[in-house]
């Protein structure tokens, strides 16, 4: 049996749980200390719109994190499948790159109204894990096609081997 091995799908998928956690973790936070604001400036429009917005934001982001941790762990788990049965089964994983890219949009909308450099650097490294998973995703589909040509090659001859 063949060792298939997807080194960037493997460490997109390893980047992505970590990001995922440590948004969680980073969202977390923010909803408490968001939560603490809360007393001050009930009665002003403007801070409970923004209020609002960023409760909003955290909780998007956390959901996203909690669904992004356990789609990127069943992907660690479906890296060593067959190229074929990678491609049959790689909704998930596709799910995990569109999660990526969410998360990072959500932050990069969050930095808008408190910049910090730690949900920067979570933002980054999910666009760089999906990347990641990506190449390999591409690479894999490349293999089923030569696969698919390779069997059809060797259809073709045995069709006409049989017909001499």
């Amino acid at each position: 049996m063949n060792n298939f091995k997807r080194p960037y799908m493997l460490t997109g998928l390893i980047i992505s749980l970590l990001t995922y956690i440590g948004n969680l973790v980073v969202s977390g936070m923010g909803m408490v200390v968001t939560a603490g604001l809360l007393g001050g400036f009930s009665e002003d429009p403007v801070f409970m719109f923004t209020y609002i917005l960023t409760m909003g934001i955290f909780v998007i982001i956390a959901i996203f994190s909690l669904l992004g941790i356990i789609f990127s762990g069943i992907g660690i788990a479906r890296n060593a499948l067959t190229p074929q049965e990678l491609q049959n089964k790689k909704g998930l994983i596709v799910t995990v790159v569109v999660f990526n890219f969410l998360v990072s949009i959500l932050i990069f909308i969050s930095l808008a109204s408190s910049f910090d450099i730690v949900s920067l650097l979570f933002a980054i490294l999910a666009l760089i894990g999906a990347i990641f998973i990506i190449v390999d995703l591409v690479r894999n589909k490349k293999q089923v096609e030569k696969e698919k040509q390779a069997e059809q090659i060797a259809n073709i001859d045995n069709n006409q081997s049989s017909a001499n």
